[in-house]
């Protein structure tokens, strides 16, 4: 059976996103933290606004997480996965770890070139 099928069976439209915390079909997702994408309901039920462990600010957290971090605590503190240099903007995300514009290109996907045919 194909996708399109499978959805309408189930009464999700084709390439509508589930919630990971309770597989329910949403538009989009309220909040994804740490790759996982949570509806309104289940960011609600899930989510509280804590103190953050580092710099005392309030914030948005997991309810039973041990030590809650505010974005900007989380920003400042990532570092590549490759070259291991702060990272205060992303050039992508792999496997949920923030990786440097400078290295990004040795994470993309190689692509025959247009004029050679050489990968690269």
């Amino acid at each position: 059976m194909n996708p399109k099928a499978i959805a309408r069976r189930v009464g999700v439209a084709a390439g509508t996103r589930r919630c990971d915390d309770c597989r329910g079909p949403m538009k989009t997702a309220k909040r994804i933290e740490h790759g996982k994408a949570y509806c309104a309901s289940c960011y609600h039920r899930q989510f509280e606004k804590i103190a953050c462990g580092s710099c005392r600010q309030m914030c948005i957290a997991k309810k039973h997480e041990l030590v809650p971090r505010c974005k900007a605590c989380t920003v400042r503190d990532r570092r590549c996965i490759r070259c291991a240099r702060p990272v205060p903007q992303a050039g992508m995300m792999v496997g949920g770890e923030p990786v440097c514009p400078s290295c990004a290109p040795h994470y993309r996907a190689k692509k025959p070139c247009p004029l050679c045919g050489r990968m690269s």
